[in-house]
């Protein structure tokens, strides 16, 4: 799928930035890779909280495909409530669900501050449950 049929029209504005976060979090629902690569920019970065530090979006892209393969085969379903944009940047309210292999189940809430620039996402900022993240990804 292109990203102007993920998006459902040509990627410019505020509402089609809501678009490209929307598309964003489908696909990688959908466990499309090849659209979640076409929406983010190659050289982006996502900062992530638990490190806090940005990370080349690669990075967190093969962590997130590296959890599906092995350990949530099920996969993982992101379902966005809000969406607000306001110039380049999406403030997106996210919740996030997987059952891994073992039974441990993965509920998390997160909000991401998006930057959209060209029709795809440059910098994400993700902020969500961190000591829940820590129990049930690393079974600490």
């Amino acid at each position: 799928m292109s990203l102007t049929q993920a998006t459902g029209r040509a990627a410019s504005g505020a509402s089609s930035g809501k678009a490209v976060v929307a598309a964003f979090f489908a696909a990688l629902s959908s466990d499309d890779i090849a659209t979640v690569n076409e929406i983010v920019d190659p050289r982006g970065e996502f900062w992530v909280l638990s490190h806090r530090r940005a990370v080349p979006a690669s990075a967190w892209l093969d962590g997130f495909q590296h959890l599906i393969r092995d350990r949530a085969r099920g996969g993982v379903k992101f379902v966005v409530s809000t969406l607000t944009a306001e110039d380049d940047r999406v403030a997106a309210v996210v919740e996030c669900h997987a059952t891994f292999d073992d039974g441990r189940v993965y509920e998390n809430m997160y909000h991401f501050l998006i930057s959209v620039d060209g029709g795809r996402i440059a910098r994400l900022w993700e902020y969500g449950d961190t000591l829940h993240a820590e129990r049930v990804l690393r079974g600490k």
